[in-house]
């Protein structure tokens, strides 16, 4: 690691954030994408954008 001492604690909330969002974001485009196949094979959204 490159922190030492007290700096240590704040590393690892960081690291821990960090990979909270990116597990966050993957799994709100993963549902996404989830809704937008189903609405899409029922023929409901279209070319809307």
């Amino acid at each position: 690691m490159l922190f030492c001492g007290e700096r240590k604690g704040e590393s690892d909330l960081l690291s821990v954030l960090i990979f909270m969002v990116g597990v966050n974001l993957r799994f709100v485009e993963a549902s996404y994408r989830g809704v937008v196949m189903f609405f899409g094979s029922r023929g409901q959204l279209g070319p809307s954008n």
